[in-house]
């Protein structure tokens, strides 16, 4: 999970489709079907507040709705995969937990049947409240699960999968209850009650907000772990990425893969805004740090180290890293927002680290292309990875295999999906409006990084991710949901 950015957001960086295939590299990689375009088989415009994810014959995503004359309010929508239409759409709340972190779709399949869980607004003569109701409803026909499920919650984060991968897991303080913090529950379709989740990650006691992975953070940036339902540990963000780091600027932590993995952030230095101007900041003050899961000691550090823009944190054991050696980024600060990035005396490497050791497995020189490592802010395209990087290395796209830093260039007649500018959805909550991160969707471009206003989806473009052509997938590309079917 990542967060940070300006305005107090918190952000996540674009969500990688889970990539099963790996191709041969050479010297220069192969025309893996560039020419074979791809065609949706429907798109729909919508202002977008989460991923679209495909539940057998239905696609799911949060919406705003603007296009309802509601743009304050948010609503769980499914449509038909073969033919687009809506066959259910109810109005949700985005919850209490930080509001920068991006919202996804909780979804959980009971036999042959999928389900969703979100919060339900109280009906109108309640409402105002920071109140709201748990609901579940099968992913099909938008009929609740169990009609006898009257649990209300106070101020709860929004509904997840528990990591047990059995049950909805919601955390807040039940209406009717006499706790003094939140309490995590679960929920399996069909139990009529809610069970005390004693196997979640951290407790979310006194403010801290879980943000998965066991990981939970308070107001005043302090990181707590858990597992097994118990607090391992307990650090402050600073006494983890070093002084003057803060969670305001961005980070990132890393689901640990399994029981012997460490426990990967990465964090970077606060430099808050003034008035409004020109406002510059290193790029050499981010770190990442590999933490011992029981007792939270930094077992190793790379200093001047961030995540790379559009790429993973971690991949099968090797933390994939950029790594500054120098350079500033400059932007012009409105006194509301950050623009015209511009980047100076970039010197950084593409690094290659073993999640346990820390030991540097691959380097390499990316030099001053700092597009690798933009500021999540920065509206320049930003190229998206799959089951190989894919890098910009002197303005050229390469392709960069995790294990090893083996590289190869893309030729020039591919085109690539890369990032959308970010941007904020306003959202009312109990009668309070604040912003919220809109789904971080893509859109096509050249090897060289420029926007393809006229690009279009092809073989190679999903070779190169990696995706499976023979399952259906639904994509957020130029601000429409495109699903594309498996050919004939």
């Amino acid at each position: 999970m990542t967060g940070g950015g300006k305005g107090f957001t918190m952000r996540r960086l674009v969500v990688l489709l889970v990539i099963a295939a790996t191709l041969a590299l050479s010297a220069c990689s192969a025309d893996p079907g560039w020419d074979e375009e791809l065609t949706p088989a429907w798109t729909r415009s919508v202002s977008a507040v989460s991923h679209p994810i495909v539940l057998d014959d239905v696609v799911v995503a949060y919406v705003t709705g603007r296009d309802r004359g509601a743009p304050y309010r948010e609503f769980l929508t499914a449509w038909n995969l073969d033919d687009g239409k809506v066959l259910w759409s109810l109005e949700a709340m985005p919850g209490n937990g930080h509001a920068g972190v991006e919202h996804s779709v909780a979804a959980l399949q009971v036999q042959d049947d999928w389900y969703v869980a979100f919060l339900a607004p109280l009906p109108e003569d309640q409402s105002g409240e920071l109140v709201s109701e748990f609901r579940v409803v099968a992913a099909a026909t938008g009929d609740f699960a169990d009609d006898a499920l009257e649990a209300r919650t106070l101020a709860a984060q929004r509904p997840r999968t528990c990591d047990s991968g059995d049950a909805f897991c919601i955390t807040g303080i039940l209406e009717s209850s006499s706790a003094k913090h939140d309490e995590t529950f679960s929920y399996v379709p069909g139990d009529s009650e809610f069970a005390v989740e004693a196997a979640e990650g951290a407790p979310d006691v006194d403010g801290a907000a879980y943000l998965g992975a066991g990981v939970a953070l308070t107001d005043d940036d302090w990181v707590r772990y858990g597992a097994d339902g118990e607090l391992r540990w307990t650090r402050s963000f600073a006494g983890i990425f070093g002084p003057d780091t803060a969670s305001y600027a961005g980070f990132s932590w890393n689901e640990p893969e399994d029981e012997e993995a460490r426990l990967i952030g990465a964090g970077r230095g606060w430099h808050p805004f003034g008035d409004p101007g020109a406002h510059t900041e290193p790029l050499t003050d981010g770190r990442v740090v590999g933490l011992d899961r029981e007792s939270g000691r930094t077992i190793w550090a790379v200093d001047g180290a961030r995540q790379c823009t559009g790429g993973p944190l971690v991949h099968d054991g090797i933390a994939i890293l950029c790594v500054f050696r120098s350079g500033t980024v400059t932007s012009d600060w409105t006194g509301e927002y950050a623009t015209n990035f511009r980047y100076d005396g970039v010197d950084l490497d593409l690094v290659g680290v073993d999640i346990v050791s820390g030991e540097k497995r691959w380097t390499v020189a990316l030099r001053g292309d700092a597009a690798a490592a933009a500021d999540p802010w920065d509206e320049r395209p930003d190229l998206i990875s799959g089951e190989r990087l894919v890098v910009s290395i002197d303005g050229l796209a390469h392709t960069v295999e995790p294990q090893t830093g083996t590289t190869a260039r893309i030729g020039s007649e591919a085109v690539l999906l890369c990032s959308a500018p970010k941007r904020d959805v306003e959202l009312d909550y109990g009668g309070a409006v604040a912003d919220y991160p809109a789904a971080e969707g893509m859109r096509f471009c050249s090897p060289t990084g420029e926007v393809v206003s006229d690009g279009s989806m092809s073989v190679g473009t999903m070779d190169l991710l990696g995706v499976d052509l023979d399952e259906p997938l639904a994509l957020l590309v130029n601000g429409s949901i495109s699903v594309y079917l498996p050919q004939e």
